[in-house]
């Protein structure tokens, strides 16, 4: 059916199943995902620490002080794929701090669903509508474990920029960059 329709890119969004190879062969490095998750975040052996479906719950289990969503490239290492985009930051409360630390196993996953459907409903949409300007503008590649996006290294950041992005006498920022004014 997607081939049918010609589709260029496939954007998953909410999608909790592993995808395969027909899909994978169809599309190679052209099927992007959302996780609520920070992908940047690596263990010791150099893993993506939160990849899993209990993302959050595990980030607030970890300990992690903020959490993100991130859109990866969608290869056969499952959450594993090249990043394209990360949300802004969301900050973790001081509940679950002390929910961690009375053991309160209840009162985080209450919290952590919460805090999940706080980053779904406020980045998913707005990183939906940046990845679909990035792929209709953007000259997108993956090279190896790296998203480039207008010749430039991802993962994109929403809500924040790196210092160097605000300085227009640097080369190799995205043309598409949203904290690059036109004028």
């Amino acid at each position: 059916m997607l081939r049918k329709a010609k589709a260029d890119w496939i954007v998953l969004a909410g999608y909790p199943w592993i995808i395969t190879a027909p899909l994978l062969q169809a599309f190679p490095g052209r099927i992007l995902a959302l996780h609520d998750a920070d992908l940047t975040l690596r263990d010791d052996d150099g893993a993506r620490r939160y990849k899993g479906l209990h993302a959050v719950s595990d980030a607030l289990l970890g300990g992690e002080q903020e959490t993100r969503s991130s859109a990866f490239v969608v290869t056969e290492d499952v959450g594993e794929g090249p990043l394209f985009l990360l949300s802004g930051a969301y900050r973790v409360a001081p509940l679950a701090e002390d929910a961690r630390r009375w053991g309160a196993a209840d009162l985080l996953t209450a919290y952590a669903a919460l805090h999940r459907q706080w980053m779904v409903r406020g980045a998913w949409g707005p990183m939906l509508l940046r990845i679909v300007e990035l792929l209709a503008a953007g000259d997108i590649r993956i090279v190896g474990s790296v998203a480039w996006i207008d010749g430039v290294p991802g993962p994109c950041r929403m809500g924040e920029a790196p210092s160097i992005c605000h300085d227009r006498n640097i080369d190799g920022i995205p043309l598409s960059c949203p904290f690059i004014s036109s004028q």
